[in-house]
């Protein structure tokens, strides 16, 4: 059982992870990342009146306070995850039956570990997600590190944790997605690569999936980790990775297939790079699991 964060609520020894690993593309949280950063954390829609509001940090994790004081009574719903980086890539859903639950009227706050979680919900028909501006296209390098939780595959298989585009084959190109299935991660880009879960990690296990990809391959050379441990390559394409610029990315969702692929599960924390951070990989995932305890 992972035990409850240290750095929750302490700011002595807390240790900001965009400080420590600058560069991100996009960064969304529960936790504040970067030092200078003054925004807030998300915007928060109750839905016993639509009033929303926006919810920022005390002691550098999500004031809990003002947000169950804002929702009691009612249930709350994510409208934006401020994006940390600095570059003004936020998360958005303006559609209300599509904003991932953060509180609940019945149970209170939505945690793992007994930290703040988004909640993507259970409606595959409608589907749970959020958008932000797209900034990694063709085959350009790329790092992932998504704190997830209570996977449970849809009726297609794959749960969908990330995808860069709003499109299917266009030229020969098809949208990087990141899906978790049953056995394995799949990523699935002109062609697909299957990942098999390290042992003693499961499809329903609290993990924190790393991604990087350093350009000029397939998609059989993005290299994958489940709380630290690597994720090793099976089968798939040899064919080179490539991705649409359209302008829009997805968390929890990739639209072109029918119906969707929707991922259904908490999320705490999703930081990407434009870059590969192989380097780094090693110290963002000490850094996340410090905070996280995840494993």
């Amino acid at each position: 059982m992972p035990r409850r964060s240290t750095y929750y609520g302490a700011t002595a020894s807390f240790a900001f992870l965009l400080d420590l690993f600058p560069g991100a593309g996009a960064a969304y949280s529960m936790r504040k990342l970067r030092s200078a950063y003054s925004g807030g954390s998300i915007r928060v829609r109750r839905d016993s009146d639509n009033a929303e509001q926006d919810i920022g940090f005390v002691a550098n994790v999500l004031d809990t306070a003002s947000l169950i004081s804002f929702c009691t009574g009612a249930n709350g719903y994510i409208v934006t995850g401020y994006d940390q980086s600095g570059n003004g890539r936020d998360l958005t859903q303006t559609t209300a039956i599509q904003q991932p639950k953060i509180y609940d009227s019945s149970t209170g706050l939505i945690t793992t570990n007994s930290l703040p979680a988004w909640f993507w919900g259970t409606s595959p028909s409608s589907g749970v997600y959020m958008e932000f501006p797209q900034f990694i296209a063709d085959d350009d390098p790329r790092s992932f590190f998504i704190v997830n939780d209570q996977f449970s595959s849809g009726s297609t298989g794959q749960d969908c944790l990330l995808s860069l585009n709003d499109q299917g084959a266009v030229g020969g190109r098809l949208g990087y997605r990141i899906c978790k299935e049953t056995s394995k991660i799949v990523l699935r880009v002109n062609g697909s690569a299957s990942f098999n879960y390290p042992a003693g990690i499961g499809s329903t296990d609290y993990t924190l999936l790393s991604n990087t990809y350093a350009s000029g391959g397939g998609a059989q050379d993005a290299d994958f980790w489940l709380n630290g441990d690597s994720c090793q390559y099976s089968s798939g394409t040899t064919g080179v990775l490539r991705t649409n610029n359209n302008g829009t990315s997805f968390i929890g969702y990739y639209p072109p297939v029918s119906g969707g692929l929707y991922y259904t599960g908490t999320m705490q924390e999703i930081v990407i790079y434009d870059s590969d951070q192989s380097a780094n990989r090693t110290g963002i995932e000490s850094n996340i699991n410090d905070f996280y305890s995840i494993w």
